[in-house]
Order: C-alpha cells, then structure tokens, then sequence
C-alpha cells in the first residue's frame, strides 16, 4: 500500500527577543530544524541583541512579527487598550513595531501575528490592514487564529480559549485573502494546566485534524534568571524546549506523516 501524502504543517516559536533564554533555545531549534517559524516581539530587550543571530537563519525559517497590544498581558487587557485607543493610533503603533523588526531585520516580516491573536479581532483587524497598506508591504502572509469546532472539540484542550479565539477571529481570513494576504488554515497551540499537563500530550493532539495549511504555535526557552520571576510559563517553556528537541517528537511527525514547512503556500 502506498504511503499517505504528506501534510505541511508550520510550526511557530513565539516570542523570539522577549528574553536571552527564549532566543537561545529558539536558534538551537531552527539548527535541529525542529520549528519552521519564528514570531519576534520587535518590542523585546533581546531584539537588538539576539536579532542578527536569527536573520542568519533565515534561509531555515520563516521570520515574523508578533505585534504586542500597548503593554496588556492578558486578552482583557488587550481588549480594554483596543477599545479605548483610536484606529489611526494603533495603525501607527503598529507600524512602529514593523519599523522595529525593519530596523534590526533589514527587511520586511515574513508574517505578522499578535499576541493573543488580537490583530484578527474586530477591534485591531481594521488598524492592522490600514498599517500594511499605508507601508505598502507584499508577499506577506497573516496568521489566523480560527480552527474548526470539530478540530477543537476533539482534541479536548483549551477548548474554551481556542473557541474565543476562532469566535473573534470570524471574517479575518475573507477579509486578509480580500486585500491579497495569505493565511494559514487551521491553527492550535492553546495550553492550560502548564505546570502540570505533560507537554508531548500537547503537542500530540495539536498535531491531530490539521486543516489543509496549518499553524502550531510553542513556547520554548531556556532557563533565564533575568526573566523567570515574572513569567508565569518559565517551566513549560523548558519542557517544551526538551519535548520538540526530542526523538519522540521527530517519531511524532514522520507517524502522521508531517512535514515543516515555512509559509501556508509553500509546496511539499
């Protein structure tokens, strides 16, 4: 019998520049190609610093930006500075970020996503699009956050934050394909219990009922005694780091037959 088909599937490490630990375990990644995508927080102490580093990887990874919401850390936050801060103004912070990544990277983002996916969100979709179309960027792709109910359903895992996410994402990728961007399809990474739940659980099922492009956000990073204290996700991010490094996880990716690849148009 013949083998099935492979499927693409990107896999996208968050947060690359938030601290020395994340970009260091984040470029060992890339070596192992182990991830296919990288979002940077242009805003991060370690962008300028650890930036040239991951643009020298460039030909082994997408590289992208992840836009931050003011200074929330946490959706309702990001909500509150949405609603309370005028379209023409989060256009502008935006393309402050995208001048940022510009500034380091010498040249545009290959994709753009945000942190809680609140770029596809009714409030910030519309700042978003006027920011790429007044910097007149192309050949770029945007990340939409929406997943099939069935998908989410059946692997059972932060159901409720993978649904609102898809719930506030509804017209993202019309509107995105409307105006000439790509966007992956289908998408998971949403975690809960993160001290506890083991991680190879995780990323088993969030490599199950893929759509036809999809996207599987991590968090890897290594231990950091500068950021620790104040992140809530320090020890996930090593066992996620360990996890994707592993043999299991390679055996995971050849049994259902996946194969990373940097950009939802890009051909097996």
């Amino acid at each position: 019998m013949a083998s099935a088909s492979p499927t693409r599937l990107i896999i996208c490490a968050h947060e690359f520049g938030l601290s020395a630990g994340i970009c260091h375990a984040i470029l060992d990644l890339i070596d192992m190609r182990r991830v296919s995508a990288v979002a940077v927080l242009a805003t991060g102490t370690q962008w300028r610093v650890q930036g040239p580093a991951l643009m020298a990887q460039h030909d082994a990874a997408g590289i992208g930006l992840m836009l931050e919401p003011g200074c929330a850390r946490s959706p309702l936050a990001a909500v509150s500075y949405l609603l309370r801060t005028p379209r023409a103004e989060l256009a502008r912070d935006f393309a402050r970020q995208i001048a940022a990544f510009h500034d380091v990277a010498g040249r545009a983002p290959d994709f753009i996503t945000g942190r809680f996916g609140f770029h596809s969100w009714p409030m910030g979709r519309g700042a978003l699009f006027l920011a790429l179309e007044r910097l007149q960027i192309a050949g770029l792709w945007l990340c939409d956050p929406t997943e099939r109910a069935g998908a989410i359903m059946r692997r059972g895992r932060a159901k409720w934050q993978a649904g609102a996410a898809s719930a506030l994402a509804t017209g993202f990728r019309h509107q995105a394909s409307r105006r000439g961007y790509p966007v992956n399809r289908g998408f998971s990474g949403f975690v809960q219990n993160t001290k506890t739940y083991p991680v190879w659980h995780d990323f088993e099922r969030f490599c199950q009922y893929p759509g036809p492009a999809p996207m599987v956000t991590c968090r890897p990073g290594y231990p950091d005694d500068a950021h620790a204290p104040d992140d809530p996700l320090a020890d996930r991010r090593m066992r996620e780091l360990m996890y994707l490094s592993s043999t299991r996880f390679a055996d995971m990716l050849d049994l259902l037959t996946l194969r990373l690849v940097r950009d939802p148009r890009e051909t097996i």
